[in-house]
C-alpha cells in the first residue's frame, strides 16, 4: 500500500491518512491539522504535531521518496498510487513546517457518466465532442479538487484511439515511484511531466507522470 511508505513518520495523523473519506490532509505551521472530507474543509482539533517532529518526518519522507529538503526546502513528490506529498520547511515557510497529502482517487468516469451524474451538461458535451473530433484545443481550468483531471481523462477516452493525446504535469520534482504506478489511461495517451529548474541551475524533464 502506498501510504505504508510515509505512515511510520506520521503516526499522529495516520488514522486520517488511512480514512477513505478523507481526501486531503494539511498540517500548517504550528502543528494545526486540517482535512478535507467529502469536499468540506475542517480542522482536526484533537490532533497536533510538534514542529520538530514534523520537520524530522518531512526530511525522512523526502529521503524515502528520493528527494532531499536539505538542499532545497521544498518537497513535491508522488507516492506509487499517484497521491501527492508536498511540504515546505523554514526558512521558506515562515510559520513553521507545512505538509499536505492529497490522495489519488482511481475512480474513472466517461463523459456519458459525467452527464448522468450531473457533472457535465448535455449542452456542453456536444460541442466538446465536436471539438475533439476536429482536434481543437481545449483548455480546462479550475480550483483544487474541482475535477480537472477527471474531466481531462474522460475527454481522452472520448478521443479516437487513432489520436495520440499528450498530457503534462508541472512540478518541481516527480518521485521515481511515478514510473511504477499504473492507471487506466487509453493506450494512445502519452503521460509526461515537467520539472522546474532548481536554484542551482539543474533540472530535468521526467516522463511517466499523470496529468
Amino acid at each position: 500500500m502506498s501510504f505504508d511508505i510515509i505512515l511510520p513518520f506520521l503516526r499522529p495523523i495516520a488514522h486520517l491518512i488511512q480514512d477513505p473519506d478523507v481526501s486531503e490532509i494539511m498540517v500548517n505551521g504550528g502543528g494545526r491539522v486540517f482535512l478535507e472530507r467529502q469536499g468540506q474543509l475542517e480542522e482536526a482539533e484533537d490532533v497536533h504535531i510538534l514542529e520538530r517532529n514534523l520537520q524530522v518526518a518531512v526530511r525522512n519522507i523526502a529521503r524515502t521518496l528520493g528527494d532531499d529538503v536539505s538542499e532545497e526546502p521544498i518537497l513535491d513528490a508522488r507516492l506509487p498510487d499517484g497521491s501527492r506529498v508536498a511540504a515546505v520547511i523554514p526558512p521558506c515557510s515562515l510559520g513553521g513546517t507545512t505538509l499536505t497529502i492529497r490522495k489519488f482517487h482511481s475512480r474513472f468516469f466517461t463523459v456519458d457518466e459525467l452527464v448522468r451524474i450531473g457533472a457535465l451538461s448535455p449542452n456542453v458535451l456536444k460541442p466538446v465532442r465536436d471539438a475533439i473530433e476536429r482536434r481543437q484545443n481545449i483548455l480546462i481550468s479550475g480550483g483544487t479538487s474541482t475535477g480537472k483531471t477527471t474531466l481531462l481523462k474522460s475527454f481522452c477516452f472520448a478521443a479516437s484511439t487513432s489520436d495520440a493525446p499528450a498530457t503534462d504535469s508541472a512540478g518541481r520534482r516527480d518521485s521515481r515511484h511515478d514510473r511504477r504506478r499504473t492507471t487506466r489511461d487509453p493506450p494512445s495517451v502519452a503521460r509526461l511531466a515537467v520539472e522546474n529548474i532548481g536554484s542551482a541551475g539543474g533540472g530535468s524533464r521526467d516522463g511517466g507522470a499523470t496529468p
